[in-house]
């Protein structure tokens, strides 16, 4: 997100709105999976709580980094007319608006990248927290772990 080349106004709008959208479902998905581990057999493994912490992260982060995307789209100035009246310089108003606008835009898409990285961190953390935590208990009950139902949070993105 913090390189990604737009300018304000429609063109921001364009590029912004799809990652908002795609931040959408991922915060879903991560939602569901923590759903799916909650009460699941994986809550009686030694060390889950920690895991289901950092899956709780992942959805805060992720809902953070939609809503640094839904405030750069509402500090994206659109071109319109304005209120009746005197006439008004109107290149002059967008230059000013736009102006303004890009160093918020730009704050709040590199605040929502930081976001996104707290919520891969927490993934990462909680797939192999997840892997580690059902082998350490086979290895101490010699019984099987009870497996997880957890659907992967890699599953290609919904259209």
């Amino acid at each position: 997100m913090t390189s990604l080349s737009w300018s304000p106004g429609s063109d921001a709008l364009a590029k912004i709105a799809p990652l908002f959208r795609t931040s959408q479902r991922f915060t879903s998905d991560v939602l569901a999976e923590l759903a799916a581990l909650d009460g699941s057999a994986y809550t009686a493994v030694p060390g889950s709580r920690p895991a289901l912490d950092a899956l709780a992260a992942a959805v805060a982060a992720a809902s953070a980094a939609s809503t640094c995307l839904t405030q750069a789209i509402a500090a994206n100035p659109l071109d319109g007319a304005g209120f009746p009246g005197p006439p008004a310089d109107e290149s002059a108003i967008r230059q000013a608006r736009n102006a303004e606008a890009v160093p918020r835009i730009t704050e709040h898409l590199a605040e929502a990248a930081h976001d996104f990285e707290l919520a891969a961190t927490c993934c990462a953390y909680i797939a192999s927290g997840i892997a580690d935590d059902v082998r350490a208990h086979r290895a101490r009950t010699r019984a099987p772990a009870p497996a997880p139902t957890v659907t992967t949070l890699s599953r290609p993105a919904r259209r």
